[in-house]
Parts: C-alpha cells; sequence; structure tokens
C-alpha cells in the first residue's frame, strides 16, 4: 500500500504541475537536438495525420524544447473540448515525461469539471491499476470531481467496486473520493469516512478529509479531529497540526497539547513543525 507521502511526489509532477504560468515555457532556449527531434516527430506524426487536429500535428512537428510543449498542451487542451475521449486516448499512452503528463493532467481537470460520470466511465474503462500509472492519474482527478458534483452518484458507483480489486486502486477510490468532496463540504466527507468499515479504507478516507479540511478550516478539521476514536486520531493529527501551525503556531499548539496522545508523539510533531518555518 503507498502511503500519502510518496503519492505527493508524483502528484507534484503531474497534478500539482498542472496549474502554471503560461509564460514559463518559453523561458528556455530549445534543445540543441531540436532538428533531429523535429524530424522524428514529423514521421511519427505523418502515420496518424489523419486522427488529430492539424495545430497539433503543427506542434508536434516543432524542434523539441519549451515552446512545443506549450504549443501542444494548447492544442491539446482545444482539442478535449469537442473530443475529450479521443484527446486522452492520444495523450495517456505518451505520457511519460512531465510536459506530457502535464498534459494528461490539465485534460482529466477540464474533463471532470465539465462531465466527471463520463470522465471516470472513461479512465475506468481503462482498467487503472498500478500505483503511479497515467490512467490511475485520470482515475484519481475525475472522480475527484464527480464526488464534488454528485457524491451520492459516487457512493452508489463504491457499492460496485469488485472485492478483489487492486490495493492501489482500492486506495485511490478512498483518497479520491475525499479529495473532492471534502473540498466542497468537509462535514458530509468526514460523516462518510467515519462510516467507511474497513479499518485500512476508512484511515485512508479520514486521513484525505482531514489533508484537505484542513487547509480551509484549520480549526473546524481540529475540533472533528478530537471526537475521533484513538486510532484515527492518530491518523489525523498530525496532517491537520502541520497545516494549523503554518497559520497559527499558538492555536494549532494548544490543541495539540489538549490531546490524549504520548508526550513524545506531541514533541516529535512539534519538532517536524518548526522545522517547516520559513527561516527570518
Amino acid at each position: 500500500m503507498i502511503t500519502t507521502a510518496k503519492l505527493g511526489a508524483w502528484i507534484a509532477i503531474t497534478v500539482l504541475s498542472v496549474v502554471f504560468a503560461p509564460q514559463a515555457w518559453a523561458a528556455n532556449a530549445v534543445s540543441a537536438k531540436s532538428a533531429a527531434a523535429a524530424s522524428t516527430a514529423t514521421a511519427a506524426v505523418s502515420a496518424s495525420s489523419s486522427a488529430i487536429p492539424e495545430a497539433l500535428q503543427k506542434a508536434l512537428a516543432q524542434p523539441e524544447g519549451k515552446e512545443r510543449d506549450k504549443a501542444e498542451y494548447d492544442a491539446v487542451m482545444e482539442w478535449q473540448k469537442t473530443d475529450p475521449a479521443a484527446a486522452l486516448a492520444w495523450a495517456v499512452p505518451r505520457a511519460n515525461n512531465v510536459p506530457n503528463q502535464r498534459i494528461v493532467g490539465g485534460v482529466s481537470h477540464a474533463w471532470g469539471k465539465r462531465e466527471p460520470a463520463a470522465a471516470v466511465a472513461w479512465a475506468l474503462a481503462r482498467k487503472p491499476s498500478k500505483n503511479g500509472s497515467n490512467e490511475m492519474l485520470v482515475f484519481h482527478l475525475t472522480i475527484g470531481y464527480w464526488a464534488i458534483s454528485d457524491p451520492k452518484a459516487v457512493l452508489a458507483w463504491l457499492d460496485t467496486v469488485p472485492a478483489d480489486s487492486s490495493k492501489d486502486f482500492i486506495y485511490y477510490v478512498y483518497m479520491s473520493i475525499p479529495d473532492g468532496w471534502a473540498r466542497k463540504d468537509p462535514v458530509a466527507s468526514a460523516a462518510w469516512a467515519e462510516s467507511v468499515k474497513n479499518d485500512q479504507n476508512r484511515q485512508v478516507a479520514i486521513n484525505e478529509t482531514a489533508i484537505i479540511w484542513a487547509r480551509s478550516q484549520s480549526e473546524d478539521a481540529a475540533v472533528w479531529a478530537k471526537r475521533l476514536p484513538p486510532a484515527d486520531l492518530k491518523s489525523v493529527v498530525g496532517p491537520i497540526f502541520d497545516v494549523w501551525h503554518q497559520r497559527d503556531a499558538a492555536k494549532a499548539t494548544a490543541w495539540l497539547d489538549s490531546l490524549t496522545l504520548p508526550e513524545e508523539t506531541k514533541a516529535d510533531l512539534k519538532k517536524k513543525a518548526e522545522l517547516k518555518k520559513p527561516k527570518k
């Protein structure tokens, strides 16, 4: 089972990097191998030129570098407005580097916002099962948006998930639902997370709810966490304290001190929080 920390490193490249300053794409000069790259790209495109938009064909024919990356991103994002399934089908197999992973993330974000159920259905048809795969990234993003727009439908779908699904897939299900839902309705997300019967899945759902909730309403998340059973509290105290401490160290510390936890646990959390404080 992967951890939230491990997931963060992967998401940092894909999900979080979708939001970027357009001008940054052109900040660096093109690669020294641009001529050879352009020739290779042109040859690769020619075999399937009728299947992709002309703007994307032109982008792929450009020399390797930031300008081409931006042109590809812009072309695929335009394409997904009319045919998101085709855009993703083209992008996912090619997402073996950061620029192309941004494309997959961008299309997933856009389609997930417009038609989350359809986007999730597309992702599921690709049978996402492996942690770190581009199919799993699409699933993570789109089911999060589905949970925002129609949580009841997501929970109804959840009842149909086969019990023998891969561990990574199950992890993403219980992490992705609150990742979206808690942004809109953390109280409802928290109530659902607490109701999950499987201990491992409940810990994932509760922990993700706590992380998302603490980012927007640290004090409310802290009040909720304090009434959780000891095992669940232990799972969420770190993320809540870490986020809250960055905004209001005094209140966060007072809350931590009020909890029934081992003193060494509290001391360790305080030490880690202090190390993260910006140096003056």
